[in-house]
């Protein structure tokens, strides 16, 4: 069965949902950040589904973007803060984010905090998720309000 451009955005809309919630019970951040990006994945994905059936079966957000035509309802203004945000959220987000442990991210981060102080991965690691949270949700408040009619 194909997904059509209500699917995704009805799912775009309930993964908000569940990171709010593991926000608000303070549970899993892998989890929020992971959801956050498949969100801004499935609305880009029912803004391309409203001209074209072609399915795109890769998880490259910035194509994604650029396929969704979102990009040509904004001013100059606000496609450049919205590639930023991208470009923001492509640094970290990524589909096999799914499979990352807490051990594994902080080895990341551990990387490229290198010659920093151990102390610091901890608290690093929290706000990488949260970035990814953030960056998520200005662009899904861009991508909602600029979507393909």
């Amino acid at each position: 069965m194909k997904f059509t451009a209500h699917d995704y955005f009805t799912a775009s809309k309930q993964r908000t949902f569940d990171v709010d919630n593991f926000a608000v019970l303070n549970k899993s951040l892998i989890a929020s950040a992971y959801l956050s990006g498949v969100a801004v994945e499935c609305m880009l994905r029912g803004n391309i589904l409203k001209y074209t059936k072609e399915f795109d079966e890769k998880h490259d957000l910035n194509g994604l973007l650029v396929k969704s035509k979102i990009l040509d309802n904004l001013t100059p203004g606000n496609r450049q803060l919205l590639a930023s945000y991208m470009n923001k959220l492509n640094r970290k987000w990524e589909n096999n984010m799914r499979y990352h442990s807490v051990e594994h991210t902080k080895r990341m981060i551990a990387h490229e905090l290198a010659g920093v102080n151990r102390k610091r991965v901890g608290s690093a690691l929290i706000n990488y998720y949260k970035e990814i949270i953030d960056t998520s949700k200005k662009i899904l408040d861009m991508g909602n309000k600029h979507g393909v009619a």
